[in-house]
């Protein structure tokens, strides 16, 4: 069965603002290390996805990353787009479609960051990189009165 996507139709991915967002493993399967005595132990697999998360800004100057956390089967992350990318022109021209990314939209991080992700792993630790991510779908929510999205994936591609 194909996921239901609730991302809500219409918004502006690129709008400055606070986004929450969780990416998890396809099937939801334990690829980046254990909880043991209530503490997450990163495996290889979780300090690439954590080192990654970090280094988010570096790929994308507009991306600020706050909070987060790598768990077994999913990432938690707070990610802030600072200001507006003007040189878009047009709403219009900043809504995703398919085949249409956006530079610099919530989109196009979450994709780069899990497409980086996955072939970091494959090299590293001979993991098929096909299979990491899943979709991604949530709508977006308010966090302290500041618009943010959430993004969740039930599984990596």
């Amino acid at each position: 069965m194909k996921p239901k996507h609730l991302r809500m139709q219409g918004w502006d991915f690129t709008s400055p603002g606070w986004y929450f967002l969780t990416l998890s493993t396809k099937e939801m399967r334990s690829e980046f290390g254990t909880v043991v005595n209530g503490r997450m132990n990163l495996n290889e697999s979780g300090r690439i996805a954590e080192r990654f998360w970090r280094e988010i800004p570096a790929h994308f100057p507009r991306a600020v990353v706050d909070e987060h956390v790598v768990m077994p089967n999913h990432v938690h992350g707070l990610l802030q787009l600072t200001t507006a990318d003007w040189s878009i022109e047009g709403r219009s021209e900043r809504l995703e479609a398919f085949g249409k990314p956006v530079a610099g939209s919530i989109s196009t991080i979450v994709r780069s960051y899990k497409s980086a992700v996955s072939r970091a792993l494959a090299e590293a630790c001979g993991i098929d990189a096909s299979t990491k991510f899943a979709p991604t779908t949530m709508p977006p929510v308010r966090i302290s009165g500041v618009t943010s999205a959430t993004t969740r994936s039930t599984s990596m591609p």
